[in-house]
């Protein structure tokens, strides 16, 4: 039995690649697929905690416990992905600062996305539009029928 467990010992000890002097194996890799798909679920579970938790005060509404399940969502996932990358051996710290220029470069690039991603949540959050209200859009008369974030 203590020779099995050598020889997987040993498997997973195999070298893949390495990055920046740190050398990935094949322990390193199935660690960093348990991390992300750990991440994925806690996720998911924090998002339904969340709409469970503030869905059952009853003072709010769909729209506002979207929006902070989406942002709970996005937290996790920035967590659970810099400890997988940290995991591999990728200095975050020295992404963010690589990532920074790029960062400017796609922020004006992607200006109006921001811009609307932004308006969504705010909306979303004040309730100043609400399903049932009839606004026009672009000359267009229309009627909102729900709102969400995807």
């Amino acid at each position: 039995m203590g020779e099995v467990v050598a020889d997987v010992r040993q498997v997973l000890d195999i070298p893949v690649f390495t990055i920046s002097s740190t050398t990935v194996t094949l322990l390193t890799l199935v660690i960093t697929g348990l991390i992300v798909v750990a991440t994925v679920v806690i996720s998911r579970l924090a998002q339904r905690a969340v709409r469970n938790w503030i869905g059952s005060r009853g003072a709010v509404d769909s729209g506002t416990i979207s929006t902070i399940a989406r942002l709970v969502h996005y937290l996790v996932l920035a967590i659970g992905f810099g400890s997988a990358l940290q995991t591999m051996g990728i200095s975050l710290g020295t992404l963010f600062a690589a990532g920074a220029f790029f960062a400017i470069a796609i922020g004006f690039a992607m200006q109006s996305i921001a811009q609307n991603f932004v308006s969504g949540i705010i909306l979303l959050a004040e309730r100043t539009i609400k399903p049932g209200d009839v606004l026009e859009v672009e000359g267009r008369v229309v009627r909102v029928t729900a709102m969400h974030m995807r």
